[in-house]
């Protein structure tokens, strides 16, 4: 079904891709600028340079014919030689870094492989060796052992094209900085929580100074960073415990209220992390829903009358929705214990609302914990 897809994708595409893009190509010494170039897919792109005259004719040029070709504002091909099952010959390479050291990638039927170029060095960075291990890590560890400050980003970065240019661009520079990357934390911490009158209010409700209620809070998260930049969708789950008690005192009839419940909260979050180390501040802000499970309610009318004392239960429908959702911003800083464990600190400002007309209690949350990331 996948396969079905991509083909029909590509002949929707067909007319436009030939249509033509601006670029270049240089053959000889000659580079022939604001031509326009055919781009047919990675695989294709590796096998043929494709240029289309003013006259409407492609014209088709091997990596022996042309030494480098590129889409203005895009790719970037290079003839390059590869070795490959006891043959030798020539193809394009889509170059990802131009620098003393440049990184190309290769794509072929059955080939999806990498390539570093430097004054001294032409090799292939492949991803297992014949004992299924990851032997480009240690392929890259020994190019880059003369920048040390690079030594993290190694094993970290994944065997694709984003993560590999990020590294490479740091070697160029010999520059430390935290590689992003995937991580799970654990945290617990601490939560006041505030209900917040909305919609429909009982008078007794109204006249009551229902206080903020403090409790534990814990939870768990994964980070997944956004095309290995600074910003990243963490989304976590968290679980506290909150009750509550106020009472109402008038002339002739006294009120009392308990509640108590628990809320599961899924937070969605972007976030941004300033590049320092080892003390990385970020901020982020998203979307928030709760569940609150286990709600018990209570509220009494105590009626005084000729010096008798009735009790009832006036309550007929929940204060608090069992679902909510709202928003939620928060702003922490990260310690990095090495180049994938961290603790760290977080401060959270929750709001959540009520959908229904007929409960009558937002929710407003401060919190801060403490939590270890790996």
């Amino acid at each position: 079904m996948k396969k079905k897809i991509q083909i029909l994708v590509v002949l929707l595409a067909f007319p436009f891709l030939l249509s033509g893009q601006k670029g270049y190509y240089v053959n000889d010494t000659l580079m022939n600028y604001g031509v326009k170039l055919v781009d047919l897919g990675a695989i294709s792109n590796a096998r043929y340079c494709r240029v289309k005259t003013l006259q409407g004719k492609v014209m088709q040029f091997s990596p022996d014919e042309v030494s480098e070709y590129g889409f203005l504002h895009g790719k970037t091909f290079c003839s390059k030689t590869v070795c490959r099952e006891d043959s030798v010959y020539r193809v394009f390479m889509e170059r990802l870094v131009k620098d003393s050291t440049s990184l190309y990638f290769y794509r072929d039927r059955g080939i999806r492989t990498y390539y570093l170029e430097s004054d001294s060095i032409w090799e292939e960075l492949k991803n297992k060796d014949g004992t299924q291990h990851q032997s480009y890590r240690l392929q890259l560890n020994h190019f880059t052992s003369d920048c040390p400050e690079v030594a993290d980003a190694v094993r970290l970065a994944g065997y694709r094209k984003k993560p590999l240019t990020e590294l490479m661009n740091r070697y160029n520079q010999c520059i430390s900085k935290p590689f992003p990357v995937m991580k799970l934390g654990i945290r617990a911490g601490y939560e006041s929580c505030k209900l917040r009158p909305h919609g429909t209010i009982p008078d007794y409700l109204e006249e009551m100074e229902i206080d903020p209620d403090g409790g534990f809070i814990i939870g768990i998260s994964i980070e997944n960073p956004i095309a290995v930049s600074r910003f990243s969708v963490v989304t976590a789950i968290r679980y506290s415990m909150h009750q509550y008690s106020s009472e109402y005192y008038s002339s002739n009839a006294d009120y009392y209220f308990t509640a108590k419940f628990s809320a599961i909260s899924l937070p969605l979050t972007f976030r941004y992390t300033f590049p320092y180390q080892p003390f990385r501040p970020y901020i982020d802000a998203g979307i928030l829903a709760a569940y609150n499970t286990g709600y018990e309610q209570q509220v009494y009318q105590a009626l005084h009358q000729d010096g008798i004392i009735s009790i009832d239960d006036i309550a007929d429908y929940s204060f608090v929705d069992e679902f909510q959702a709202g928003l939620t911003v928060g702003c922490g800083l990260i310690y990095d214990l090495d180049y994938r464990k961290a603790f760290f600190l977080e401060f959270n400002l929750d709001e959540l609302f009520e959908f229904s007309s007929l409960n009558t209690f937002n929710r407003s949350a401060f919190s801060f914990a403490l939590g270890f990331m790996f």
